[in-house]
């Protein structure tokens, strides 16, 4: 079995380590996170600021496909301190024909947190087609990514005395109750390679990619005053109390040469 692309550890546990080191988070499991350190990553779309869950999308730099003569399959679940806080996932390959791959990679976390509304889901479900050509010079990518992160929202607490005063965390008030966040995204993408010229110590590539990005960032709390709101691409949902709802659809095409040389 040969693995074509690599990635990080799909566990709960690696993730939230990696999640530690480098960012600020709430301290939940799969909550909003914020780089300590500023990092230039490149981008050739519009960056319109929803990134608080960015460290916990899978994207397709590191989507999985292999080669191998037979199915492959994993399967894991991990149960935290009961059964509404666990992670689980699966990783499907499964070979073809005439060098076409299948590949699934499914995973979800689900987190109760420490204080009352604290809840937190987040799921990464990504699948894809790849073709390879017999001496492999052509290769064609299909896939499909999505993320869904659901959390409640309590605001903090209302007074720090209150830790002393209320034993068990779950007890502490809050500022608010019954407020939540939605955000999901999909990635539709068709990537292809095709070798222009090499040997044994250089390649050099020509390589595509087609992404279409609808995704959308919902936060709803149903105890709210009812406010209007017309800035922006917001609007106030009908049957409920101030709402806010983003939408961002966005394409990306662009056209790349690459030059590979082995260490």
């Amino acid at each position: 079995m040969k693995q074509i692309q690599t990635s990080n550890t799909n566990s709960a546990g690696s993730t939230q380590q990696k999640i530690r080191n480098e960012h600020i988070t709430l301290g939940n499991l799969f909550s909003p996170a914020y780089r300590l350190l500023f990092k230039q990553e490149p981008n050739l779309i519009f960056n319109h600021g929803f990134e608080a869950y960015q460290p916990y999308k899978y994207t397709f730099q590191n989507y999985r496909f292999y080669t191998s003569k037979q199915p492959l399959t994993e399967v894991f679940f991990s149960q935290f301190s009961n059964q509404l806080n666990f992670s689980a996932g699966a990783k499907v390959a499964i070979p073809f024909a005439n060098g076409w791959n299948f590949s699934l990679d499914y995973f979800r976390v689900s987190q109760q947190g420490f204080y009352r509304s604290q809840s937190v889901k987040s799921t990464n479900l990504t699948t894809g087609m790849k073709y390879q050509s017999n001496k492999d010079r052509y290769s064609f990518i299909i896939s499909y990514i999505q993320h869904v992160q659901d959390e409640k929202n309590n605001g903090g607490i209302k007074n720090e005395s209150d830790l002393i005063s209320f034993p068990l965390r779950g007890s502490v008030p809050t500022n608010i109750e019954n407020a939540q966040t939605r955000h999901q995204s999909r990635t539709y993408s068709i990537v292809q390679y095709l070798r222009l010229a090499g040997n044994q110590k250089w390649k050099l590539f020509i390589h595509n990619t087609i992404n279409f990005e609808p995704s959308y960032f919902k936060y709803a709390h149903a105890t709210k005053a009812k406010t209007p709101r017309t800035t922006g691409r917001f609007y106030l949902m009908s049957g409920e109390s101030e709402d806010t709802l983003t939408l961002i659809t966005q394409w990306s095409i662009y056209l790349s040469m690459v030059k590979t040389i082995p260490n």
